[in-house]
């Protein structure tokens, strides 16, 4: 398995576990507090999937420079990285 593939499911694994722990957390929270500062769980998981969105958009093939994940604007042209790059089948590594 491609190994930006394994740091991309990790990263978002780390995404779901930091928004459970936000959800269970929500209901003793106060509804006021809910999107301020002292809500820290909300922050480290906004700033999270903002990482994991940037990571996804930077994976590119090291020779042609095609984005790997985010193959255009399109929502149905979202993959996973593979071994060979889709565009000129160079080796990702």
């Amino acid at each position: 398995m491609n190994k930006y593939k394994l740091r991309l499911i990790g990263i978002l694994l780390i995404q779901l576990v930091i928004t459970v722990i936000h959800n269970t957390n929500a209901g003793s929270v106060d509804v006021t507090d809910l999107f301020q500062l002292g809500n820290v769980t909300y922050l480290l998981g906004m700033g999270w999937g903002l990482f994991a969105f940037v990571y996804a958009i930077k994976l590119g093939c090291p020779q042609c420079g095609a984005r790997q994940v985010f193959r255009s604007l399109s929502i149905f042209s979202v993959r996973w990285p593979q071994e060979h790059c889709h565009k000129c089948g160079a080796k990702i590594e």
